[in-house]
């Protein structure tokens, strides 16, 4: 996992990274799904709504199919430990 590979000290801005990351992507993909067959310019119906935040859904099945998938590591030692 990456968290293993990374130092102590750096794995929370890496993980937050990915968090402020991921609405810049998924924003976008949501309104574009929500927009297929509909006239441009006009509102969305509440089935093309769905349609987009389908999406959202299917990644949130497949990150938990995956997260079940990870198998558990020993954690490493490290030789300097910041204060905290």
């Amino acid at each position: 996992m990456t968290t293993d590979l990374a130092k102590r000290h750096t794995r929370a801005m890496k993980l937050s990274f990915i968090v402020m990351m991921l609405p810049v992507f998924m924003q976008p993909a949501v309104g574009f799904l929500a927009q297929i067959g509909g006239a441009k310019g006009l509102v969305p119906s509440p089935s093309q709504e769905l349609q987009g935040y389908g999406l959202v859904v299917v990644l949130m099945f497949i990150s938990t199919g995956l997260s079940l998938c990870v198998k558990d590591t020993k954690p490493r030692k490290e030789k300097f430990v910041m204060a905290h």
